[in-house]
């Protein structure tokens, strides 16, 4: 996992896709 999904607090895959698409 990336550094950036630690920060918004996501640990599934999923919600770090969903949310670095909504961060970028």
């Amino acid at each position: 996992m990336k550094p950036e999904a630690d920060e918004d607090g996501g640990d599934e895959e999923d919600d770090d896709q969903l949310r670095k698409g909504l961060t970028s």
